[in-house]
């Protein structure tokens, strides 16, 4: 598996003012980037300060499967967030499992 740091933008849906949550189509949003989550696709991610945009750090095996893993996210497809920006990464150190 290869690590990736995608950037989400908000899109022409986005509701200026309004916090992540109170955004439509949340719970199915939310709902969708969690089980990305269970199944190990997502390793970190969340909003941006100001509520911008989202930054997530992926696993998968290339850019492209990236893309297919995130076109089914209801916020991509309803335009509340834009076409990610994918940059992969080395992610030589990582977060220890217990502090």
């Amino acid at each position: 598996m290869r690590t990736f740091i995608i950037t989400l933008t908000t899109g022409e849906a986005w509701i200026p003012g309004r916090a992540s949550h109170e955004q439509p189509l949340w719970d199915e949003h939310a709902a969708y980037i969690d089980l990305l989550y269970a199944f190990g696709h997502i390793v970190r991610g969340g909003p941006e300060i100001g509520h911008t945009g989202l930054q997530l750090i992926v696993q998968a095996h290339s850019a492209e499967a990236v893309v297919d893993l995130l076109l089914d996210d209801p916020w991509l497809r309803a335009g509340l967030l834009q076409p990610p920006v994918i940059k992969e990464s080395s992610a030589i150190l990582s977060v220890p499992s217990a502090i």
